[in-house]
Parts: C-alpha cells; sequence; structure tokens
C-alpha cells in the first residue's frame, strides 16, 4: 500500500488500497493520506472524474487500447497479442506461438504494413508467451495490479476469425479458476464476454484500460455459450520479468 500513515494492521487498511488501485483515491506525493485533513476540491474533482469514466462502457479507453492490440498469424493459424512496453514486447498464448515452426510471426494490423515479431520466451506452466520487434509500438498496455473479481466488467479485444480491432464485452463469472479443467493449474478467471478463435492472446482490459488477463480459451458446444477464460495478468508480469522486462 502506497500510504505511509495508514497502519497494514488498520481495519480500512485493504480497503484504502483496494480503492486506491482503481483511481478512486488519491494520497498525496510524500506517500500519506491524511485521513484527519479535508480534502481539496481539485482532488475531489480528479476522483469523481475517473469514476464517472467507469460507466461499463469502455468508451474513454478502448482508442488507446485499440492501438496497442495486434493479430499474429503463421500459415494458417492466426490469434491476437497485444504491446506492453515501448521497447515492442508482446504478450500471447503459447499455444499460438507453438503454431510456428520459425519462432516468428507476422504482425496483422489495419491499415499498416506487415511486419515479423520474434519469440523470445513461452511459460512453463502458463499459456503465455513473449514475442518482441524491432520498432517501437504506437501504444502499449499496462498490466494491472489489481486481480479479477467476480462481477467486474471487462472488454476483450481481438481478432475473432480474422476481423482485427474487435471488441466485446462482459463481466467476470468466476475469479479462480483452470483454463484447461484437466489440469490442476488454476492461474484463469471465468467471464461471458464473447470470445471466437481469433482472439486466443488477446488482452482483456478493465476499466482503466489496464490489462486484467489475456484471453486464453473457451468451451465450444452447441449447448454452451458465454463460457471463456482469461491467464491472470500477474503471471504476464512474471514471465515479463525472467526475460529481463521490466514494466
Amino acid at each position: 500500500m502506497g500510504f505511509t500513515d495508514v497502519s497494514p494492521d488498520d481495519w480500512a487498511a485493504k480497503l484504502i488500497d483496494r480503492q486506491a488501485k482503481k483511481g478512486s483515491m488519491v494520497g498525496y506525493p510524500d506517500g500519506t493520506f491524511h485521513p484527519d485533513q479535508p480534502v481539496i476540491r481539485r482532488e475531489v474533482a480528479s476522483i469523481l472524474d475517473r469514476r464517472d469514466a467507469w460507466d461499463g462502457s469502455f468508451k474513454d479507453v478502448l482508442p488507446g487500447a485499440m492501438d496497442a492490440v495486434i493479430a499474429l498469424t503463421f500459415e494458417n493459424m492466426l490469434g491476437s497479442g497485444f504491446f506492453v512496453s515501448g521497447e515492442g514486447h508482446i504478450i500471447t498464448n503459447r499455444h499460438v506461438a507453438e503454431c510456428s515452426t520459425t519462432g516468428t510471426m507476422t504482425i496483422l494490423k489495419d491499415g499498416q504494413p506487415n511486419v515479423s515479431a520474434k519469440l523470445l520466451a513461452v511459460s512453463d506452466v502458463h499459456d503465455l508467451a513473449l514475442f518482441k520487434v524491432d520498432f517501437a509500438p504506437p501504444a502499449w498496455l499496462k498490466l494491472a495490479t489489481v486481480e479479477a473479481e467476480r462481477g467486474d466488467h471487462v472488454g476483450l479485444i481481438g481478432a475473432p476469425k480474422g476481423y482485427t480491432d474487435s471488441y466485446t464485452q462482459g463481466v467476470v463469472s468466476h475469479p479462480r479458476r483452470a483454463g484447461d479443467p484437466l489440469t490442476a493449474v488454476i492461474d484463469c478467471f471465468q467471464f461471458d464476454a464473447p470470445a471466437n478463435p481469433g482472439n486466443s492472446g488477446g488482452p482483456c482490459i478493465n476499466e482503466a484500460g489496464e490489462v486484467i488477463g489475456v484471453d486464453c480459451s473457451k468451451w465450444v458446444a452447441v449447448d454452451t455459450e458465454g463460457l471463456a477464460w482469461a491467464v491472470h495478468a500477474k503471471y504476464a508480469r512474471e514471465l515479463l520479468a525472467a526475460n529481463g522486462v521490466v514494466v
């Protein structure tokens, strides 16, 4: 928690920490909160402005987020990915990366020339992979430090069936699930936003425009809908750190 004058043992410490991370509470530059002092109008205006943007529409964050999301293709395989640094690092799924026999994928983006991205690493445990390009991307996304909670509004960006820059929206259905029911690795959350082939590896963002998860799989059946999973963003952060990428 960033407020040095609030004891971790205080009953409200976790509440303050959660609200501060969401942007609905502010502190002072010296790392204090001063709960006994009045809040000035500019602070109230800042808080209310951010809260007003959280109307479930994502309209304020989508333009910037869209610029950071790409389609990745190799031969007949198509997936999605997103930039996480100004140096050109890209997060996607391991199962997307494993479709490439050369360790490279072609980036597709509306209105931009196709370029190649090189595979740097794959996770041994999670359905995540790290690619990189040799140019500065137009935008990149921040990995959220808060985890998904049941009922959170989430937006999914990717290239379903090759339709790049597509967006769907839903809510978190369950915060802790196994992306593959046959494994015991509980590293995903379940959501109900429409996801289709080509969405794999794309970002699942929160209302602040931060990546809260990486879309990885869905249940496909005639009698099933709205049953999809995303790997928690913290595991993407771990993959980046293990490969010397600071975000």
